[in-house]
């Protein structure tokens, strides 16, 4: 297991914690493109898009609204390899652009695991999610 140094990793989870408090406070968009608002370009695109993750069934029945990624392609199955560290510093460098600086906050909640080689492709996770979790 690598080494955590436990300030840096406190640090990020407070960014991480108040910018999806801020982002939480949206409520024109899914609950996907809330907690999916860092969209890097890779090789000269956009790494996903939204489509309604709906069946033309619950549109017409007006079911809670929810959108899927549609990824443009896996960064695990590029060649050269997509370097995962720099999309991180990308991402935490947004959240840093698009969060105030603030004292130290304490927020509650829960963090999410997941377990990325044990997933299901009946589509259960997006729905339950509401997007937020999907099978690709």
């Amino acid at each position: 297991m690598p080494q955590i140094d436990q300030y840096i990793f406190n640090q990020n989870l407070a960014l991480t914690q108040q910018y999806c408090a801020a982002q939480s406070e949206n409520q024109q968009m899914s609950i996907a493109e809330i907690f999916r608002s860092f969209n890097p370009t890779v090789r000269g695109q956009p790494l996903f898009s939204y489509q309604d993750g709906r069946s033309s069934s619950q549109v017409e029945n007006n079911s809670t609204p929810w959108m899927m990624a549609r990824w443009a392609f896996d960064l695990i199955d590029q060649q050269p390899a997509w370097p995962i560290e720099k999309l991180f510093e990308d991402l935490m460098s947004f959240k840093e652009q698009h969060c105030p600086k603030q004292e130290s906050i304490e927020y509650n909640g829960d963090i999410l695991i997941a377990q990325i080689d044990c997933t299901v492709c009946d589509g259960v996770s997006e729905h339950e999610s509401l997007g937020l979790i999907d099978y690709i």
